[in-house]
């Protein structure tokens, strides 16, 4: 259970916490204080941690490759905080964001490279919604709806639960009966 940010374990099972704000791009993760976020990564005890960005940093002054050696920055003190946990990074589908610094597709072939190099979990959600080179098919209004009015956000309802299924697959594959 989860109280004012209060973890008590009592009980086997799994524990998911969303540690995120509205808005927060990679600068504000790897930018915190080491010290305070790896002591906070530490206290959840956590098993597995997830990061998934792209969409809010396409906004800021950070290129995909400053985004990757960003993203070296947070993974390596994920590793600091919990010796042996596991990591998974998942970038978003390419959106129609018209500011922008790069394409979706940049920072996976970033997130892949860093994946690769420091043997961690890559998952690139572009296969749940179609071609990047057309996101207006799985836009708000194309053929297959999974993005929000936006264009920039997966649709709750839709898209959301593409990602949700991108997530567990990953996580816990189908092994059939």
């Amino acid at each position: 259970c989860q109280i004012n940010g209060v973890f008590a374990r009592g009980t086997s099972g799994v524990v998911v916490s969303k540690i995120a704000a509205t808005g927060s791009h990679i600068l504000h993760w790897a930018n915190a204080a080491a010290t305070s976020w790896e002591t906070g990564l530490a206290a959840l005890d956590a098993a597995l941690v997830v990061y998934m960005d792209g969409t809010n940093s396409q906004t800021i002054s950070t290129s995909p490759g400053d985004w990757g050696t960003r993203l070296q920055t947070i993974v390596s003190r994920a590793r600091t905080a919990v010796p042996g946990i596991d990591v998974m990074i998942a970038t978003p589908p390419e959106n129609q964001r018209t500011t922008n610094t790069g394409p979706m597709t940049a920072y996976a072939t970033e997130a892949r490279k860093r994946a690769m190099a420091m043997r961690f979990c890559f998952n690139d959600m572009q296969d749940a919604f179609g071609d990047p080179a057309n996101p207006t098919e799985y836009g708000s209004t194309g053929a297959v709806p999974l993005f929000a009015s936006d264009l920039i956000h997966p649709d709750p309802l839709t898209g959301g639960r593409a990602l949700v299924a991108e997530f567990l697959n990953a996580i816990c594959p189908y092994r059939g009966a």
